[in-house]
């Protein structure tokens, strides 16, 4: 079974994905903030992070960094969920290894397309 880590400081948001992704067969872990997520991802094995990048103390990019600063972590595929539609950011995601960028509103069957294909 695969194991995802949402990271997301909207809780309604967090619990959403965490039961379109739980239906679709996966093990979630959920984060409020990037702290959180730092601390889920060094104590677990995840194969897949989706990650908001405006969340307060620690913003989406600061806490990727943070994440694959440790080893066992350097590969983990991310995908970025966030309401920010920019050529910046996008391209930003690109440089920084992200495999994919959706943004907000989303529909579940995108979610799950996105995550499958990187699965595959």
């Amino acid at each position: 079974m695969k194991r995802i880590l949402i990271v997301d400081d909207e809780p309604d948001l967090l619990d959403l994905i965490e039961l379109i992704l739980t239906n679709e067969g996966y093990e979630i872990d959920k984060a409020q903030n990037g702290k959180t997520a730092v601390e889920l991802a060094s104590k677990n094995n995840y194969d897949l992070i989706i990650m908001d990048i405006m969340m307060p103390e620690m913003d989406g990019w600061e806490t990727i960094k943070t994440i694959r600063a440790e080893k066992k972590n350097l590969t983990i595929p991310v995908v970025m969920l966030t309401c920010r539609d920019n050529s910046q950011d996008k391209y930003f995601a690109i440089q920084e290894g992200v495999e994919d960028y959706i943004t907000k509103p989303f529909t579940p069957n995108q979610l799950v397309s996105v995550i499958g294909n990187i699965f595959a």
